[in-house]
């Protein structure tokens, strides 16, 4: 019973597995703590054999002792393999929503968010949070914490970056927005007065020309 699994899911089911025989091992616990006593009763009898009933309470006591302590460092073992498991989901979600904010539009606001959240599953710092979760791996989860680590990390190293980008945007003086003066309204009118002008003036000369044609003609027919 060394295997403390690679997946909560799997961690889970070990902890099952493990509380299901610590109730078998408690009912052999039990079992053996009534032999003791009934072997220290016996002891009591002048005519019974002390020496080989004592040396069989003894082997006894020191089996069901080690029996608890295996059980303690299994649970134990289990436990913080549990506690791992977690860091490790947070860590894969927090990157996941990393990701996602740096890609896309995230202001300071949000960045300033991402970086806090990462304390929740103990991440004050990248190098301190490897530290952590290696500690904590045996074996078997060795490869998969390095990679969540490196994960976390360049994660974390583009966040701050984003995050440095943005406070030196919001810190930049904004540009003066220059009034632009509403154009004067005579050059217009000026313009309109041109073109009445021109078209009056044609009108006329049309009108004048036409004028002149019906004069002429009598003159040309007789």
């Amino acid at each position: 019973m060394t295997e403390v699994g690679e997946t909560a899911i799997r961690v889970d089911d070990l902890i099952q597995e493990a509380n299901e025989f610590e109730k078998l091992c408690n009912c052999d616990l039990e079992a053996a703590s009534a032999v003791i006593e009934e072997g220290e009763k016996l002891m009591k009898d002048p005519l019974s054999s002390v020496d080989h009933i004592e040396s069989k309470c003894e082997e006894l006591r020191r089996t069901s002792s080690l029996l608890i302590e295996k059980i303690q460092k299994r649970n134990m073992l289990l436990t913080k393999a549990r506690e791992l498991m977690d860091r490790i989901d947070k860590a894969n979600s927090w990157c996941a929503t990393g990701v996602e904010i740096l890609a896309g539009e995230g202001g300071l606001l949000a960045v300033d968010k991402l970086l806090e959240d990462a304390r929740g599953f103990g991440l004050a710092a990248p190098d301190r949070f490897r530290d952590m979760l290696l500690h904590s791996a045996t074996q078997e989860t060795r490869a998969l914490v390095t990679q969540v680590c490196q994960r976390v990390e360049d994660v974390w190293l583009m966040a701050s970056v984003k995050r440095a980008t943005l406070q030196r945007a919001a810190a930049r003086p904004a540009r003066p927005v220059h009034a632009v003066p509403p154009q004067s309204a005579a050059p217009l009118d000026a313009q309109v007065r041109a073109l009445h002008f021109t078209a009056v003036l044609h009108t006329g000369l049309a009108t004048k020309h036409n004028f002149r044609t019906e004069r002429l003609i009598p003159t040309i027919v007789l």
